[in-house]
């Protein structure tokens, strides 16, 4: 009998599953599965990482995360995807106690969070909130 293909779907829930059995939040896990290999987004994989304590490898995802979203959307495009990269960052910096940057990155996500989904989405909101608290 024939080997049955992975769906992209199984793979997520399957991922979701062992992450939340370990108390990790996925709401928003992104999962890509290409010629066998699956790949997590890196806003995902930062938040796992702070939350797992591995602060510094959290700080380097969600940078590479904001560093290719900048580079898909363009210069001056606001993104809902880079809303999201930014807070994870901001996250990230605030865990390490880089409190300037972390602040920067709050407002950044602000700012791409309220263009893009408006100002009462809770993802806004938060980002409003912590740019305030990192103060």
């Amino acid at each position: 009998m024939g080997e049955r293909e992975v769906q992209p779907m199984d793979v997520k829930r399957k991922i979701e599953e062992l992450l939340r059995g370990a108390g990790i939040d996925c709401s928003r896990l992104i999962v890509e599965v290409r010629d066998g290999d699956v790949t997590m987004g890196g806003v995902v994989r930062s938040d796992i990482e702070r939350q797992l304590g591995r602060t510094k490898d959290a700080v380097l995802d969600a940078a590479d995360a904001v560093r290719q979203i900048q580079e898909a959307v363009g210069t001056g495009a606001f993104s809902s995807y880079l809303g999201s990269a930014y807070l994870a960052l901001g996250r990230a910096l605030q865990t390490e106690g880089e409190t300037d940057a972390a602040q920067t990155a709050f407002r950044s996500a602000a700012e791409h969070l309220e263009k893009t989904l408006g100002t009462d989405h809770p993802d806004t909101r938060t980002s409003r909130q912590l740019a305030r608290f990192a103060q």
